[in-house]
């Protein structure tokens, strides 16, 4: 793709301006702020609706020295003519404001803006614009890689950078990498089917567990250690504790015959037998008296809502009272007020003149009587209406007042009976409590045959308190034997579990140390996998350019690796103090080796090209934009170098 010619027609600060490239290379030159970005702004306006910063909505119309718009100026309009593939294409853009005349209005508003398409001055859709567009390169991306020098180092993200890089040369498989070292022979067969970065997590995972389980275990020995009991010099036996226990279960069974003495055998008999009949006696009564609490239960339960309904019933006359004594207040106040009505018509008199209102002449007195007469009869009519009115409203006032009377003398006599129910209700709760089981004579007696017969043993066993004293007292010598016994057998059991308990923790520690050094042996293998294959990767991709160099991965503190793409030129990275100069060629290098890639060489812009004494040839056209002090309008020449492609 080469460009023959770029016209640019008041397209931000160029208000007539004609680039004739003509395929060629060329030289732009200008001081600052004399159009020379414009130019590139206008072809990348053209091709895609945005300036050369990528930015698409930027001023298109141009800008007077104050920063505001020109009114005059409406459109604006960039015109590129291209050789594709040896054939010429015309393309156009063209941005005019929209201004509408609304109905009613003298004056047209603006409305916004719209743009205009042309293909060899064909009128076309922005559809069919964006399509022929298309068909020149992938995407819009990759041509602003092939057009712009900066474009991939400082606008393209590294992750984007690397993947591209990768494209162009292609990765490196893994047996590749492991037959260029004999070392790396076993790598295969410890991956098996998991990918080298998978099996790095899952072994780094595996090593930081093991190596805090070998962190816990000389804290779980010496925790261990330190609760072991003292060792005894002397241990007793097994054998020695169940001959101590034997000596216990004699000296029972001594004490046993001891306490069951011939005469405290029959008592204790005959005291069973009492209790026997003093529960047999207690049972039968509490099954008539268990009756006899569930009748007065449920006297006590119908009398509570014999009770619940007069209440209901007090509270339901007192609301109807409530509600007659508001309509009563009404009555009266209605009353007032025919009253009131009644003498002041009563009071009114006939007033007329017997004069004809319309005419002016006297009336006849035959029809002033008549009018008289009429008057007189409506209020008598009125004046009956309002007694009448009278009489029924004081007929419902004392029919109100009388059923509250009624209602008052209902109330007291449901009074009195929640009175006698609820006298009624404390009988039924003081017949309730009433338990006379252990008040019956039978039972009173028994309790005192009980009584004797506890007495006569307790006798009996004061006698026998000596010899029972005595072999209470060996018992408890022999208890204090086996507790001291037991206690050292325990203490020996839990020595021998805790040095069982380390032996197992010392083991599982040899066993972890060992897995730990295979694991180190496959981190270090690993590790010796990836710095291979950035080496082998790293050159593949920097063979690819001849002063650009790429540095794919970084060396991480703790001896791991991370993916990177940094470019470099002669060592110095491109965004830590690398030149300008540098950065243009180092950029114009990437675009010969996309071009390739791409199989597409577009025009290249170059601004700033006067940082550069000797730049770079690219495949493609080159149009170089130079700050010149003394060039106060734009300079056009053609370059010396031709174009290659």
């Amino acid at each position: 793709m080469k460009l023959l010619s770029l016209t640019l027609r008041n397209f931000k600060g160029m208000q007539d301006f004609a680039l004739q490239a003509d395929g060629q290379n060329i030289a732009i030159y200008g001081e600052n702020s004399t159009g020379k970005t414009t130019v590139a702004d206008a072809f990348y306006f053209l091709l895609f609706g945005k300036d050369s910063l990528n930015r698409k909505d930027f001023e298109v119309l141009p800008l007077d020295t104050n920063g505001m718009r020109v009114p005059e100026i409406t459109q604006a309009e960039v015109e590129g003519v291209f050789d594709i593939d040896g054939q010429g294409v015309v393309l156009k853009r063209v941005f005019s404001e929209k201004w509408t005349k609304k109905r009613g209005s003298a004056q047209k508003e603006f409305t916004g803006h719209v743009t205009d398409y042309y293909i060899d001055e064909v009128p076309v859709k922005q559809k069919d614009y964006e399509a022929k567009i298309a068909q020149l390169t992938d995407t819009e991306e990759a041509f602003k890689l092939l057009t712009n020098p900066r474009y991939f180092c400082e606008v393209l993200p590294w992750v984007k950078r690397r993947e591209l890089l990768m494209q162009v040369c292609g990765d490196l498989t893994d047996d590749e990498v492991i037959a260029t070292d004999q070392a790396l022979a076993a790598l295969p067969a410890i991956l098996g089917d998991h990918s080298l970065d998978d099996h790095r997590k899952i072994v780094r995972a595996k090593h930081a567990d093991i190596n805090k389980e070998l962190e816990r275990i000389p804290v779980r020995i010496d925790e261990v250690q330190r609760g072991l009991p003292p060792e005894h010099e002397k241990q007793p036996s097994n054998e020695g504790l169940a001959e101590l226990k034997q000596e216990r279960k004699a000296k029972l069974e001594e004490k046993t015959r001891i306490e069951a003495g011939g005469e405290i055998a029959q008592l204790t008999k005959m005291q069973r037998e009492i209790e026997a009949g003093l529960l047999k006696m207690a049972n039968e009564e509490n099954k008539a008296t268990n009756a006899e609490i569930q009748k007065h239960r449920q006297a006590i339960a119908d009398l509570q809502m014999h009770l619940t309904t007069l209440k209901n019933q007090v509270k339901g006359n007192l609301d109807l009272m409530k509600r007659n004594t508001r309509l009563a207040d009404n009555l009266d106040g209605i009353l007032v007020d025919l009253r009131k009505e009644w003498a002041e018509l009563s009071a009114k008199e006939y007033t007329s003149t017997d004069t004809c209102p319309t005419c002016g002449q006297t009336l006849p007195a035959e029809q002033v009587e008549a009018a008289k007469a009429q008057w007189n009869g409506n209020k008598a009519k009125k004046l009956e209406a309002i007694q009448s009115d009278g009489i029924i409203q004081r007929k419902k006032l004392d029919e109100l007042k009388a059923e509250n009377e009624r209602l008052t003398t209902e109330i007291a006599g449901i009074e009195e009976s929640i009175t006698a129910t609820e006298q009624t209700i404390k009988d039924e709760h003081e017949n309730l409590a009433a338990t006379p089981v252990e008040g019956l004579p039978e039972y009173v007696k028994k309790q005192g045959e009980l009584a004797d017969v506890k007495g006569s043993i307790a006798n009996l066993r004061r006698d026998n308190a000596g010899a029972l004293n005595i072999v209470e007292s060996d018992i408890t010598e022999i208890d204090s034997h086996i507790a001291d016994v037991e206690a050292i057998l325990a203490q020996v059991k839990q020595r021998a579990e805790g040095l069982k308990r380390i032996d197992e923790l010392k083991a599982q520690q040899k066993k972890l140390a060992k897995e730990y050094e295979e694991l180190e042996r496959q981190l270090y293998l690993t590790d010796l996998f990836v710095q291979a294959k950035v080496g082998l990767l790293e050159d593949k991709i920097n063979s690819k350019f001849s002063i650009a160099r790429f540095k794919m991965f970084d060396q991480l503190v703790n001896g791991g690796i991370e993916e990177s793409c940094e470019c470099t030129v002669g060592g110095i990275p491109y965004g830590g103090g690398l030149n300008n100069s540098a950065k243009i060629n180092a950029g114009l290098d990437i675009i010969n080796t996309l071009s390739e890639h791409f199989g597409f060489t577009p025009v290249v812009f170059i601004d700033n090209a006067e940082a550069v004494t000797d730049l770079l040839s690219t495949a493609g056209q080159q149009v170089r934009l130079y700050v010149s002090e003394v060039d106060k309008q734009l300079r056009i020449e053609q370059a010396k170098e031709a174009v290659h492609a």
